[in-house]
This record gives C-alpha cells, sequence and structure tokens, in this order.
C-alpha cells in the first residue's frame, strides 16, 4: 500500500472512532420537595411554566423555582394551581398535588424513561425536548 492510501486509512480509522458513542450515566435518583405549585400551558407557544413556592426557603433569598418546559408535541398538561410535591431528577419533573386526586403529571425527555420509584404512581406523561430551571442554585453552583 502506498503511503497516500495508508495517510487514507489511518484518517478513516481515526474518523470512525469519534463515531461511537460513549455510554452516558443517567441517574434515577428523585428529589421532592413540598410547596405551592402552578402549571401554567401556554399551547400557542408549546411550553408549560410550571412554579414552585417552597413552604421552606430554598437559599437566602427565595423561595421560589421556575420551570420551562418545551413540549415534544402538541400535548401540554393542564392548568392547575395548589399544594403539590415537586418532583425533580435527570430529565424529568413531576408534580404530585397533596389533595387525593387522580391527576399527577410528570414531564420529561423522550428518551428517559419515567425513574423506577415513580414508575407505578399513575402519571399522566408528557414529553419534553427542553427543560430550563431559574430560581435558587445547587450546591455545586
Amino acid at each position: 500500500m502506498s503511503k497516500k492510501g495508508e495517510t487514507l486509512v489511518a484518517v478513516l480509522t481515526l474518523a470512525c472512532s469519534f463515531v461511537v458513542a460513549q455510554p452516558v450515566h443517567r441517574s434515577d435518583e428523585v428529589m421532592g420537595l413540598s410547596g405551592t405549585v402552578r402549571v401554567l400551558p401556554n399551547p400557542s407557544a408549546t411550553h408549560t411554566t410550571i412554579v414552585f413556592n417552597s413552604n421552606t426557603p430554598l437559599n437566602a433569598t427565595s423561595s421560589q423555582i421556575v420551570f420551562v418546559l418545551q413540549a415534544d408535541g402538541p400535548a401540554l398538561p393542564p392548568a392547575w394551581s395548589g399544594k403539590a410535591r415537586l418532583l425533580t431528577g435527570d430529565g424529568f419533573v413531576a408534580v404530585v398535588p397533596d389533595e387525593e386526586t387522580d391527576q399527577k403529571w410528570l414531564l420529561k425527555f423522550r428518551d428517559r424513561e419515567v425513574p423506577a420509584a415513580l414508575a407505578k404512581q399513575g402519571f399522566q406523561v408528557y414529553g419534553t425536548i427542553g427543560i430550563a430551571r431559574y430560581g435558587e442554585k445547587n450546591a455545586s453552583d
């Protein structure tokens, strides 16, 4: 094989090695917070805003977290407000009203499974392609 041919094989081998995806570690951890929740769907912009006000301060200046979830399709959860638990984790946000109701909503990335701890709790599941979180900072920030 010529020097030029050897170089081409080496470049193709190197290029192919970059295509192989590395495994991604996903966490099944679920964090729960209690407080007041407002679910605000916006069908014209295909996103849902969830405003959470914690029963306890989240940091020295705020007790609020706001999530904006871009829908993966036309289906959005219904508008709702009340006392609830907000559950968050790797690629999802869920709302569980304190009152006895069959309505529980879980918004998650389509490539993520419902966490095992929540799988049999009867959530109405909605797909999302984006989750923005505004408000309190994580300890690592």
